[in-house]
């Protein structure tokens, strides 16, 4: 097994490719931060790094933020890149969640999507492309996402995906409790 910490893959299908995140990205990740779907907001829980966003400078800095995080195997952030017009259009966040809670071992995964591509089609193609993968890649057997109540096209790829709705809450670094999230298991998704 390739650790994803010294080769980060890249992955494509038919409309978007994930690759590492690069400081090129900035300005076309800008508008997906500075003016954040409910989505996005949503997946911001206990994270530090690029929500909301106002400047290029600020985007530029947050992006070095998460590389170093790369580098630093706390996590990976992935850019989605729209094959047609080759920009960044959001980006996608995976890693193997320690902790004591419930979500320990687990896989956490942010998507976060500029509105344009805030469907249910453009949201599958992009999951399908990593989730089968994820569990070997970080070495889990669950992994969970946090879902607005807004987001009904989230929800409904994430049942087709074998998602399903949980009461469990992740503990935050501060000891906020976090609710509204899904979870698959390996089993269901492999």
């Amino acid at each position: 097994m390739k650790n994803v910490y010294e080769s980060c893959p890249v992955y494509e299908s038919e409309n978007f490719m994930l690759r590492l995140v690069s400081l090129e990205d900035a300005e076309d990740l800008l508008p997906c931060y500075s003016q954040p779907t409910d989505s996005v907001i949503t997946n911001s829980f206990n994270c530090d790094f690029g929500y909301g966003c106002q400047t290029l400078d600020g985007m530029r800095d947050f992006i070095s933020c998460w590389f170093e995080c790369y580098k630093n195997g706390a996590f990976v952030r992935w850019s989605v890149v729209d094959k047609k017009t080759c920009k960044a259009i959001g980006t996608i966040e995976l890693f193997n969640r320690k902790s004591s809670d419930f979500f320990n071992n687990c896989g956490m995964l942010r998507l976060d999507l500029h509105n344009d591509y805030e469907n249910a089609t453009a949201i599958e193609e992009i999951l399908a492309l990593i989730l089968a993968e994820s569990f070997s890649l970080f070495d889990y057997n669950m992994v969970t996402t946090k879902v607005s109540t807004s987001a009904v096209g989230r929800m409904s790829v994430l049942k087709a995906l074998r998602f399903r709705p949980t009461d469990e809450k992740i503990m935050g670094r501060d000891g906020t409790c976090y609710d509204g999230f899904w979870i698959c298991e390996k089993e269901m998704n492999v």
